[in-house]
């Protein structure tokens, strides 16, 4: 196993609650797209977002930064969901449809049997019958921000 993949396993399971073994995941949701399944622990602030403005949202205010916003809904958005970065200056706010915070375990998502194609894609899983897809942030913060080095 890679240090990094290592890394990454270690993160994973830290999520995990050690005395009920589960896992609180918020899963960002997308009318008419794919929905993204994420640990609820990166969720900073979820808000509603004025139905005038959704199409011209590219940053979010949040603390004393202005964050970069990707609008997962491609212009139908109803909420925002700020989500943590490695560094605060690589927040990020994620425009969606609606947002709901689940309290799951681990074996409650298996690999989806197709992998779709889309951008920011880490992997998919089936959820409760659907195919739903568990985002790379890293990659969507370089996409936004630039990679660092």
């Amino acid at each position: 196993m890679k240090v990094n993949q290592s890394a990454e396993m270690l993160t994973t399971l830290s999520l995990i609650g050690s005395s009920t073994g589960t896992l609180k995941v918020t899963e960002l949701i997308n009318e008419g797209g794919l929905h993204w399944l994420i640990p609820s622990s990166i969720v900073l602030l979820v808000s509603s977002l004025e139905s005038s403005s959704v199409d011209k949202v590219a940053y979010q205010d949040y603390q004393d930064y202005q964050l970069k916003a990707y609008d997962l809904t491609q212009g139908s958005a109803g909420k925002s969901v700020v989500l943590e970065g490695t560094d605060p200056k690589r927040r990020m706010a994620i425009l969606v449809t609606d947002a709901k915070e689940y309290s799951i375990r681990i074996s409650q998502l298996p690999d989806a049997a197709e992998q779709p194609e889309a951008p920011f894609i880490k992997e998919a899983v089936s959820f409760e019958g659907r195919t739903i897809v568990v985002p790379d942030i890293n990659a969507l913060a370089d996409h936004l921000y630039g990679t660092t080095s």
